[in-house]
């Protein structure tokens, strides 16, 4: 499932690089780490991925079953851990839910 998380008030977000991810805090108080896989450049929303797990804790189950349209959530800092490198070529290489970082480092 795609997911678009926009500011309430509309106001830009802070700028992210390929690799980043975000904390989301659920509305039942869970926090879950998400890869940013939308455009770097777009400053209205952050765009995130969550796979339905089978053996899921909880997150990826409440984040499909509940509506989320129009909800607050609490996003916590961007930060980047998977910052991709200067090199003159890439190979990239990732399967399921992994691609989602990789998604902004193809762009």
């Amino acid at each position: 499932m795609s997911i678009r998380l926009e500011h309430p008030d509309r106001c830009e977000l802070s700028p992210w690089s390929p690799g980043a991810h975000l904390d989301l805090q659920l509305p039942s108080g869970l926090i879950r780490q998400y890869s940013l896989c939308g455009d770097p450049a777009d400053r209205t929303g952050y765009t995130i991925a969550v796979l339905l797990e089978e053996d899921s804790r909880g997150g990826s189950a409440e984040v499909h079953t509940l509506p989320l349209v129009g909800r607050l959530l609490t996003v916590r800092a961007v930060r980047n851990h998977f910052r991709l490198s200067d090199s003159p070529s890439y190979l990239l290489i990732a399967g399921g839910i992994g691609v989602s970082p990789m998604v902004p480092m193809v762009r």
